[in-house]
């Protein structure tokens, strides 16, 4: 029983390793949403700008 516990124990840190990994890669690739957007904003306005000179 005490080899199963420790099995398992070693899994659920391993889930809990890869969940926390998970979690950092949604966090990036929201960020990295934002910056796209950002960029797409930045460079709409440039056009408009640009058409305005």
């Amino acid at each position: 029983s005490g080899r199963l516990c420790q099995a398992l124990r070693g899994r659920v840190n391993e889930l809990e390793a890869e969940l926390a990994e998970q979690t950092h890669l949604k966090q990036q690739a929201a960020e990295l949403d934002d910056l796209r957007r950002v960029k797409e904003d930045t460079e709409k306005e440039q056009r408009s700008l640009s058409e305005i000179e």
